[in-house]
């Protein structure tokens, strides 16, 4: 089986847009792991029932916070939606996040200068850096 047809991912720069199309349901990417990896966007997303812990994005809040529309409409056009998915170690970049003030967890500013694997293109997904 493929890296992609996995839901386990270690160590990798994971392309958030290309991993929906490929292993999601729609644009919702549910039950997956991801341990130490690079969660690269450009992406808004909206996390439901994850587990984050220990990540860190090279953006500031201010710049990441995407606030949830009043009334909130049935459906939001681009949004990815990652439901009961666990983040160990990850670093996020370019990734906006839906209702970020009301989650229960933080991201961590990241040490170090912004890495360069996003010049590479989605076509490394699940591939080593």
């Amino acid at each position: 089986m493929s890296e992609l047809g996995r839901r386990r991912f270690v160590g990798r720069d994971v392309w958030l847009t290309e991993m929906v199309h490929r292993v999601g349901r729609g644009n919702v990417l549910s039950r997956c792991e991801f341990d130490r990896c690079n969660i690269v966007g450009p992406a808004v997303v909206q996390f439901i029932e994850c587990d984050v812990k220990r990540c860190a994005t090279y953006d500031p809040p201010d710049a990441i916070s995407w606030p949830l529309p009043s009334p909130l409409p049935e459906r939001l056009t681009g949004l990815i939606v990652l439901r009961h998915c666990a983040f160990r170690d990850c670093t996020f970049e370019q990734i906006g996040v839906v209702g970020f003030d009301s989650l229960p967890f933080d991201l961590a500013p990241a040490a170090g200068e912004r890495p360069r694997h996003h010049l590479r293109g989605p076509r490394q997904l699940g591939r080593q850096p």
